[in-house]
């Protein structure tokens, strides 16, 4: 009987070896995509995290660039004569162009001048 009882206590061996071999198949089968949506999950809620904090960033910025709009006429006419191209009546404006360089090294020595008041 003993030779009986050793074959059927290896019988179960393998048959407990072909299970735990199946279960840790299904585990990682079942597991592996959830781990993988996981990642790509979290990776996208960083790329937003990042995105917000940038929002809020250029939002803080347009609110102080606001205030000072609102309370500083300097800012006022600062934006004016930048954006606008505006000066203040018996100004004179000189434009210049955009300098090119030359392929021989040289600058070229062109000013427009022109007076326009507003």
């Amino acid at each position: 009987m003993s030779a009986n009882s050793e074959r059927n206590g290896r019988i179960l061996n393998i048959i407990l070896g072909i299970f735990l071999v199946l279960w840790i198949i299904t585990t990682a089968v079942l597991i592996l995509p959830a781990w993988r949506n996981y990642r790509n999950v979290r990776a996208e809620e960083d790329r937003q995290r990042a995105l917000l904090d940038a929002a809020k960033l250029e939002r803080q910025q347009q609110l102080e660039r606001r205030k000072k709009l609102l309370t500083s006429p300097a800012e006022i006419e600062k934006v004016a004569r930048q954006k606008y191209h505006l000066v203040k009546k018996g100004e004179i404006v000189m434009r210049y162009p955009p300098e090119n360089k030359s392929t021989s090294g040289k600058p070229e020595k062109k000013l427009k001048k022109s007076g326009k008041t507003l």
